[in-house]
């Protein structure tokens, strides 16, 4: 999706030794107590906004409107303006994140079309829920590599908590880091057009290949953990 940077959503990490005076305040729909992190993340589940520390009862909206990635948008500091993209002939310049239906429909966010009655917004809905699916993929694959999110919590504060599940992320991106450049995406993105992208034989796409593999590194933090990717063209 041309001006995509990534895809953002919410999870709970279940906190079992949640004080009882903090109950009310971390009691989640499915009744257990937790925390909500909020990540961003990009098509090899990279992670480049994390935001960990929101009540448990907060949803998509409350966390969204606490998230520093928010308050800087809201502060015009992000997303950058320098960077356009051109969809059905007009020149964008507001970069954008993919989203479910949870969250507000602010421009900052491109969510899926409530009724796909025509053929376009449908073929719309499918791609907007292709690239959405890579911040779901993140939550599966971040805890089978590292399988200490898929445990309860059993810190006694949430600080504890912000400093393991960050350090949890810096070696989730360390992993993506060392082995991305065997995914096949990144094959057909670096092989030039009529020469094979892997091994096998088989040819790289002419299209993928302009696509450029730079990145855009955000200096100011966005979030607890936080560096901000490229407007990738998918």
């Amino acid at each position: 999706m041309p001006g995509c940077i990534g895809a953002i959503d919410c999870t709970h990490w279940q906190w079992i030794k949640c004080p009882k005076a903090f109950a009310g305040q971390d009691h989640d729909r499915n009744g257990k107590r937790s925390v909500v992190i909020e990540s961003v993340c990009d098509e090899d589940t990279n992670i480049w906004h994390f935001f960990i520390g929101a009540r448990g009862s907060y949803n998509d909206k409350n966390v969204l409107a606490s998230s520093p990635l928010m308050l800087d948008v809201n502060a015009g500091l992000w997303p950058p303006r320098n960077l356009s993209y051109t969809i059905n002939g007009r020149t964008h310049r507001l970069l954008y994140y993919t989203a479910d239906q949870g969250y507000p429909r602010y421009p900052i966010l491109a969510m899926p079309h409530p009724a796909s009655v025509t053929r376009k917004l449908f073929v719309y809905n499918r791609l907007q829920e292709a690239v959405r699916n890579d911040a779901e993929r993140l939550y599966a694959v971040m805890p089978s590599r590292l399988n200490i999110v898929l445990r309860p919590a059993r810190f006694p504060t949430v600080e504890r908590m912000i400093n393991t599940i960050t350090k949890v992320a810096i070696l989730h991106n360390m992993a993506i880091e060392c082995t991305r450049a065997g995914f096949l995406a990144h094959q057909r993105m670096q092989a030039a057009p009529g020469e094979p992208a892997d091994g096998k034989g088989h040819q790289a796409d002419g299209n993928a290949s302009g696509r450029d593999g730079g990145r855009v590194w955000d200096a100011g933090g966005h979030g607890f953990f936080v560096n901000i990717g490229p407007p990738s063209a998918r």
